[in-house]
């Protein structure tokens, strides 16, 4: 659990993009293991942003999605259980500020997906898609360039599994709750496409939410210094992305 007595005060939400994401009364805060924005005084200062805005919110943690991460130095059953207990470990070490959300709240991990009934079908046309339509695999491969120039160590087929799968959660997500999806870093150009009205119908869904960036300014007695989550250049996952 995290002490909150033991960090410095929260940093200050900045948020972006509010003409989109004002219409929402929904949000979900976008989880990813291992990324520091999303844990401590990080996730108390946009909780209490969110308290203020929303009428309903969702913990949507990318646990099990993670095990693609892994799958390069462990089977996939190791990668699937390890990556199961990061996610208990960050919803253990996040209990006290979880519970500062006022507002009524849900959490989502990423099994649900993996065993909801329409995932392996949508899971499939998205991998059809990604096959079979040049311009789809042209913006998938440009958010995987995006890591692999971060990180050298970044299998590029195992990020674009990632992607795919990470997409189709997330559109079955998007189809049951129309809302504002919070993270610390700009949307993917996969998500960007997809979200477009323009793609066949039985891929659509993401086009009913917003992509919500966040990042941080720490409070000091004077005024406020700027503090960077363009996660970006850092810590993050596919939609989320740590691939």
């Amino acid at each position: 659990m995290t002490d909150l007595s033991s960090h410095e005060p929260s940093p200050r939400t900045r948020v972006w993009n509010r003409d989109l994401w004002s219409a929402h009364t929904v949000c979900s805060f976008e989880i990813s293991m291992g990324n520091r924005w999303q844990e401590g005084t990080y996730l108390a200062s946009q909780i209490e942003w969110a308290n203020r805005h929303f009428k309903r919110c969702f913990i949507h943690l990318g646990d099990t999605l993670h095990r693609h991460n892994l799958l390069d130095r462990m089977s996939p059953e190791e990668a699937h259980a390890t990556s199961r207990v990061m996610g208990s470990a960050w919803l253990a070490r996040n209990a006290e500020i979880l519970e500062t959300i006022k507002i009524p709240h849900e959490i989502v991990r990423w099994d649900h997906w993996l065993t909801h009934p329409d995932f392996p079908g949508l899971r499939a046309a998205i991998q059809d898609h990604y096959d079979s339509n040049v311009f789809f695999r042209g913006v998938v491969a440009q958010d995987v360039e995006r890591f692999t120039k971060r990180n050298s160590a970044v299998n590029p087929v195992r990020c674009v599994d990632y992607l795919l799968e990470e997409a189709a959660g997330d559109t079955l997500f998007c189809r049951q709750n129309p809302m504002a999806r919070i993270y610390p870093a700009s949307e993917l150009a996969t998500y960007a496409y997809l979200s477009h009205t323009q793609v066949p119908d039985h891929l659509k869904g993401l086009h009913q939410s917003v992509r919500v960036r966040v990042s941080f300014h720490r409070r000091k007695e004077h005024g406020s210094i700027p503090q960077s989550s363009n996660t970006d250049s850092g810590e993050e996952r596919s939609g989320r992305s740590g691939a």
